[in-house]
């Protein structure tokens, strides 16, 4: 899957670009081999599987993406994927190892997760529509109508987080994952 001329933001030595992914396909596993942004390899940082169906997911992936305001976003994957909810999020200030991360596929998805002051967390989820987030800010939805609605977060926290917990609720008790990290600053 491409998404073609993607905005990556201002171009900066330090900027990273996070990719945020929910998606799926119930009769096969669909797992993401690999994410390019202008043919740079962004790095893997956590994913979920769906609570139901293992074929549907949640995933993070980054990477420090230097130049360019735009690029093609590859995606590529071991099955087509049914449905897809992609968001990207462009950051500079951050350090390039993420500091933590959280999973969960519990009925709603909850997680807690530590973040340093001026840090910044990014959560993805996947499950029925509309999803809410508790603790974080939600920026991005995608209501796909038929068997899997995708959700994003990101927020930067002044003060330290310790065992923040996010809840990103479902409306309904259906397949779902939530994927959470969270970066340090530089």
């Amino acid at each position: 899957h491409t998404i073609s001329s993607a905005a990556l933001g201002t171009a900066s030595s330090d900027r990273q670009i996070v990719f945020a992914y929910a998606g799926g396909n119930a009769a096969e596993t669909g797992n993401i081999t690999s994410v390019t942004v202008g043919g740079v390899a962004l790095t893997f940082v956590v994913s979920q599987a769906g609570s139901t169906q293992a074929g549907y997911r949640s995933e993070i992936w980054a990477g420090i993406i230097p130049t360019g305001t735009s690029a093609d976003i590859v995606i590529t994957q071991t099955s087509n994927c049914f449905w897809t909810a992609a968001t990207w999020y462009h950051m500079t200030g951050a350090a390039s190892v993420v500091a933590d991360t959280a999973t969960s596929d519990a009925l709603p998805p909850n997680a807690s997760i530590d973040c340093d002051a001026n840090g910044v967390i990014v959560g993805v989820c996947m499950g029925t529509f509309p999803l809410a987030w508790t603790n974080i800010t939600e920026r991005s939805d995608l209501d796909n109508a038929c068997c899997g609605d995708g959700s994003s977060s990101m927020d930067t926290f002044e003060d330290a987080q310790s065992s923040l917990s996010i809840t990103c609720t479902p409306t309904g008790s259906g397949n779902r994952a939530m994927c959470l990290a969270a970066w340090s600053p530089a």
